[in-house]
This record gives C-alpha cells, structure tokens and sequence, in this order.
C-alpha cells in the first residue's frame, strides 16, 4: 500500500494512493489545470476530516491483518529482573503562539544589484496562530538486577471515550501513539533516566527558512559568518509542536504508557539509515531494534496476559494555558492599523 521497493507490485501499489487522492480532489492524470483542492496538497489535506476517514480505513488493514496474529503472551512481554517503579511526568501545558513562516519563494522577482554583485533583500513573512506547548520530561526509575541494554518506548493515549466511560485496554490500543523510543544501558540496581520532550525519537523541530539560509551563506561569503559544514536538518518527522494535542483549560484526562524491554537487534541502529534524505520508509535500518512498528500495541491485547512489571502507566492532565487573554482587555489605539510591536510591548 505504501509503494516503497520492497513491494512486490510497485507500480500497482505506488499508484493506489495517489489515485485516491486525485478521486477526491476531482482530477485525473491529463489535466494541467486544476482547481485547488484541499487533498492535492500534502500541506493542506490534514485539515480536512475526509483525510483522517480515508487514513483510518488503510490504518484498518493493518489492524485487520493482525487480528489473525496470536496475542503476546505473559512471557514474552516479560523482562525478567527489570521493573518500572514510577516514571514522573513535568506539567503538561499546551498554548497557542505567534509563528512568523517565511513565504519568500512566493515572490516572483528579481534579484537586486548593489555595490558591484546581486543580492536578494526581499522577504515575505506570515504571521500565524500555531499549537505549541511548554517543554516537558520523563523521569524513569527503573530497577534492573543486572547491567544490560535495553529499548525503552513511551505512548500517549486517551483515558476516556466521548462518553467519559473508561475504554478497555483491548479497545484502546490502535489509540496509543508511540511518542518516543530509545536505547539505554542499565547497571545493577536502581536506574534514574531523564528524558526531555526535545530528544523525543519521532519529533522534528521547525527547518531553517529559505530566507535565514541565505543570510548565513552572504555572511558566510563576506567572512563574517563562520558556516558549519555539517548543518543537515532531518527530511521529514512529526512536528514536536504537535506532539501534545490541545489541552483543557480544567485538564484533559490522558494516559502514557512506558516500556523495557531487552534489546536484541542483530545490528547497530541506525547503521544503514540517514535521516537528511530518507523518511526510513523501505529498506535501511531505521528503528531501534527489530520488534515491529508499534509494539507491544501491534497485536490484539490479552488483558489477562498483557500486564508485566517492566511496562508502567501514567494518569496525566494537559492543561491549556490562554496565551491571548491579557490582549482581551487591551485598549487598542491603533485600531485598523496592524501594530507588530503590541504583541512585545504587553
């Protein structure tokens, strides 16, 4: 379904999904005009409902093809000598904030001569309302009784249905989003590991602009830059902007679940995979060991089977802070005139 070389019908399958698209977009393969449309553009598709009903029907296929897969046993979830005792989570709190995006490359013009050489002093910024949140951390105490590697993984899933009734562990599973997943060795005895939201696995920060890029190179040229040679940004990943959803000003009710599990690769991570040009999509050694995607939510869940010492749950609350409220009351003076400054001045 996804196309990628390892199919064994590429061409079908590469071409599956993007049919589907131009279906709902109302366009075909000879058109060369086209009216914009919502699902045309991978940067604008997610807003629409109609994406999450398509992607949740492939998503079901997946877990259709798992239902005929047996469920993992009390012993094959266990790591014996290794228990989580308690994992504390910082304050969960999410807001919205003013995010200047560089619109450049929409300005078709050229570039402008000064002192003898071309240079580019045009830029086009955007200002937007972005979900974002406050950093936060884990802080695991693990006890082992023995120094060995391990994989360590976190998800985020919810606690109650639309209903406010609990959803059963059974149910709940395709809900629970791996977050984060990483590799640590452990020594005898007691373990504290620290982990931060800014060294989440899966997440990416905002890439450097088209605009900022050309400032460092002109400074760079003019020596009064020193340019890293190495400045290679990740290709693609999940915002970590987004990575908590949008809280209640009360707390939404949410739960994290962590993990331990040994670490048994063959291989050394990430010893095939370069992030700069590849989503890990495919062929190349991406994740952190060679247990499936997902896992240990990738099978149906045996409640009376599944619970093991070295796996933890967390009740938390994200909380959602009014980052606008003091311009509520503001008397603005400047009233049909946009003013940058307000913002900086309250």
């Amino acid at each position: 379904m996804q196309g990628n070389v390892d199919n064994f019908d590429s061409y079908f399958f590469k071409y599956w999904y993007m049919f589907a698209h131009m279906y709902f977009g109302d366009v075909n393969t000879h058109d060369f005009e086209v009216f914009p449309h919502i699902f045309l553009n991978y940067e604008t598709m997610m807003r629409d409902p109609m994406f999450y009903m398509f992607y949740k029907k492939i998503a079901s296929v997946y877990f259709q093809f798992f239902n005929y897969v047996k469920p993992y046993i009390h012993e094959e979830l266990l790591f014996p000598g290794v228990t989580i005792k308690d994992v504390k989570v910082s304050e969960l709190i999410t807001y919205f904030d003013l995010v200047d995006f560089d619109v450049t490359n929409l300005l078709s013009d050229k570039m402008t001569f000064v002192d003898g050489q071309f240079v580019w002093d045009k830029t086009l910024l955007a200002r937007q309302m972005r979900l974002n949140h406050k950093p936060f951390d884990f802080e695991y105490t693990v006890e082992s009784d023995k120094s060995q590697k391990v994989a360590v993984r976190a998800f985020l899933g919810p606690k109650y249905d639309e209903f406010g009734r609990v959803i059963s562990l059974s149910k709940n599973r395709a809900n629970f989003i791996e977050i984060d997943s990483f590799i640590y060795n452990l020594t005898s005895g007691v373990n504290v590991l620290k982990r931060t939201s800014r060294e989440f696995f899966w997440t990416i920060e905002d890439r450097t602009t088209y605009t900022e890029m050309y400032k460092y190179v002109m400074l760079a040229l003019d020596g009064n830059y020193d340019f890293p040679l190495y400045i290679s940004e990740p290709h693609c990943g999940f915002p970590d902007r987004l990575i908590l959803p949008r809280g209640w000003y009360k707390g939404m009710p949410m739960q994290f679940f962590f993990y331990v599990s040994p670490f048994t690769a063959s291989y050394e991570p990430y010893s095939t995979y370069d992030y700069t040009y590849s989503c890990g999509i495919g062929s190349g050694v991406r994740y952190i060991d060679e247990m499936p995607f997902g896992y240990p939510f990738d099978r149906e869940i045996d409640e009376y089977e599944f619970f093991v010492p070295n796996m933890y749950f967390k009740d938390v609350k994200i909380y959602h802070k009014d980052s606008f409220e003091k311009y509520y009351e503001q008397k603005y003076e400047k009233f049909g005139n946009f003013d940058y400054k307000l913002y900086h001045e309250l």
